[in-house]
């Protein structure tokens, strides 16, 4: 008798448990570990409650110096009590945006058995032992996740506060309304094209900075950048540079880069992501309610839904410097960079704190003109905890309405300062995908945030006020504000 057979049956079949991975759970809840875990997104746990970051690397704050010095100090620094974490060089473009922004994103050597699918061995000890042991001089920071805020399935259903102990428990169930042709879920839904109204002619412009997943796009023959594909957003800006992910499928164990393009499947898997096509989504919502605004789209999120300080810093200091037509390392000579008349954010993250995240010291620093409107959605955790970036008071923060009041997934708060529908909102998708096709139905503060930029856009257009005046006037006391949700934008 050999030694296996020695053992009881119960006791083999707990070894053989351990050893082999568990192939049978297919739920939402299970494919969203598996794809954060490829992604190196672990909870954190603080005083105010828990919050995601990337396990793979962190910010620290080095000051606007203009040269590399406070850079090279402080990544000595961080070696230095870095005990038994390998940190890696920073990259020429994140020393190149520590210089303007004064963030520095530093990345830390991630071993493959701290992240293991199959055990769902999450450990951000490593980070957090870190982040402990660091001088209190120098300020260091985790590099905090935001998600979309659209109704997702497979992501922590949170309530309240992100329930996360160890794993991302989910509470309830995820909250699935589509199911596409693989198997996977997508919360969006079919829907009949809406009615489209004509520009008018007015004093004014507006222009419309989309920080999202990106736009969908074909490649333009004789055009430096890329055409906007769906017929609604033709006239959509785009820029040279345009990121798009190797034609080459990564695979689902790879973690692609943020990038401005709005796929379909980004991990190349052969399904539908959670949030691909909310970019072009947005910027579709904006658009149809307001046609006279020129809409600038930016990258800042995969088609996962997620994105996180760095990530969303440099495609804002990339669009900023565009804009003003000049490299990113010539913006600090400018002396007042132009601006966007507004920013549209939907999407958000918690803080382990509730303190902002690093993302908050550049949106609201010199860089970002005084005159350009913060609008943010307030996330749909129906909870009041504050959710940045809608939570900051220089930002709008938009909850969502559904036909009794709050949307019963909306936050909610003092430090929501508008609302607008959010359930089952009608708008441009992804042509490509025989699922869905050109128009989709979708739910959540990520989409009421792009109405009430709309509404105040169309406003500022026909009056030719700018966006803060704007903004003023339609949000004093004689609107009509929602409990909790402040003042009202009805319309859809």
């Amino acid at each position: 008798m050999n030694a296996d057979e020695s053992t009881p049956p119960e006791k083999r079949a707990e070894q053989r448990a351990e050893q082999e991975p568990d192939t049978h759970d297919t739920s939402p809840a299970k494919r969203w570990r598996d794809r954060a875990a490829t992604r190196h997104i672990v909870p954190a746990i603080g005083e105010s409650g828990a919050a995601f970051v990337r396990a793979d690397s962190l910010i620290v704050d080095v000051g606007r110096t203009g040269d590399g010095s406070r850079v090279e100090r402080a990544l000595d620094v961080v070696r230095k009590f870095a005990d038994g974490v390998e940190i890696l060089d920073p990259t020429d473009r994140d020393t190149e945006l520590a210089k303007i922004t004064g963030i520095l994103k530093l990345s830390i050597q991630i071993e493959p058995n701290d992240f293991s699918k199959d055990t769902e061995t999450w450990t951000p000890d490593r980070l957090d032992a870190l982040l402990r042991a660091l001088p209190a001089e120098l300020t260091a920071r985790p590099n905090y996740v935001y998600f979309s805020s659209g109704r997702i399935q497979g992501a922590p259903n949170v309530v309240g506060l992100p329930n996360v102990v160890g794993l991302p428990n989910v509470v309830g169930l995820p909250n699935v309304v589509g199911l596409g042709r693989d198997g996977r879920f997508h919360s969006a839904k079919p829907a009949v094209k809406p009615h489209l109204r004509r520009p008018l002619d007015v004093p004014r412009t507006p222009r419309i900075l989309v920080l999202d997943t990106g736009l969908q796009t074909e490649a333009a023959e004789s055009a430096s950048k890329p055409a906007p594909r769906h017929p609604l957003l033709t006239d959509v800006e785009t820029h040279e540079n345009w990121r798009r992910l190797p034609e080459t499928p990564i695979g689902p164990d790879e973690s692609p880069t943020v990038d401005d393009e709005d796929e379909r499947d980004d991990d190349g898997t052969g399904g539908i992501d959670l949030q691909a096509g909310h970019g072009t989504f947005v910027a579709g919502i904006v658009k149809r309610l307001c046609p006279e605004a020129k809409i600038h789209t930016y990258g800042v999120l995969s088609s996962f839904g997620d994105g996180d300080d760095a990530s969303i810093i440099e495609a804002l200091v990339q669009a900023i410097a565009d804009l003003n037509g000049v490299p990113v390392d010539k913006l600090p000579e400018l002396e007042k960079p132009e601006g966007f008349d507004i920013i549209c954010m939907s999407f958000g993250a918690y803080t382990d704190d509730d303190q902002p995240p690093p993302f908050m010291d550049v949106l609201e620093g010199p860089l970002v003109n005084d005159s350009t409107l913060l609008v943010a959605a307030a996330g749909n955790s129906g909870s009041r905890r504050i959710h940045y970036p809608a939570g900051s008071p220089n930002v709008v923060g938009v909850g969502a309405l559904d036909d009794r009041g709050r949307a019963w997934f909306s936050n909610y708060g003092k430090w929501v300062d508008a609302c607008a529908p959010g359930v089952d909102i009608v708008s441009s998708f992804l042509l490509e995908d025989d699922y869905i096709d050109e128009w989709a139905s979708w739910s959540g503060t990520s989409f009421s945030a792009p109405i009430v930029v709309a509404q105040i856009a169309c406003e500022m257009a026909r009056s030719g006020d700018c966006a803060d005046e704007t903004w003023e006037r339609l949000s004093d006391h004689t609107m009509y504000h929602h409990p909790d949700l402040g003042v009202v934008f009805n319309a859809r």
